[in-house]
């Protein structure tokens, strides 16, 4: 069973807390499964707006390079959004950091879900 964190912070909309993490965590991942992260990036270049695209082929960027190009394309993709970008945003001080930190260690069910993460990055799990 999920433990819940009480704290005094108010917390982020869960759409907006995913939203917001998503970049790092599809670059984080991509070397799990470099194809289909390919294939989310082609994606995200395809619903950018003219002025928004890169012109990147995604089949010519390296496994290496692939979740940098990802990060960039959905990140631009949550601007064109207006989703808010960074914790600043949302209101949170850089001494609010270790509370929020504490807040999202319980929820390793996502982690737990991913078997090429736990397979490529804990192969001990």
């Amino acid at each position: 069973s999920e433990r819940l964190l009480t704290t005094s912070l108010a917390p982020a909309q869960h759409g907006v807390a995913v939203a917001m993490t998503g970049p790092s965590v599809f670059s984080f991942t991509a070397p799990t499964s470099p194809s289909r992260h390919r294939t989310v990036a082609a994606i995200f270049e395809e619903l950018a707006t003219p002025q928004n695209k890169d012109h990147i082929d995604t089949a010519r960027v390296s496994d290496a390079d692939l979740g940098p190009l990802l990060f960039d394309r959905i990140a631009r993709f949550l601007v064109s959004l207006d989703v808010p970008r960074g914790l600043k945003a949302l209101g949170y001080k850089s001494g609010d950091v270790d509370e929020l930190v504490k807040g999202t260690l319980p929820q390793r069910r996502v982690l737990d879900l991913a078997r090429e993460f736990r397979e490529h990055f804990l192969p001990c799990a």
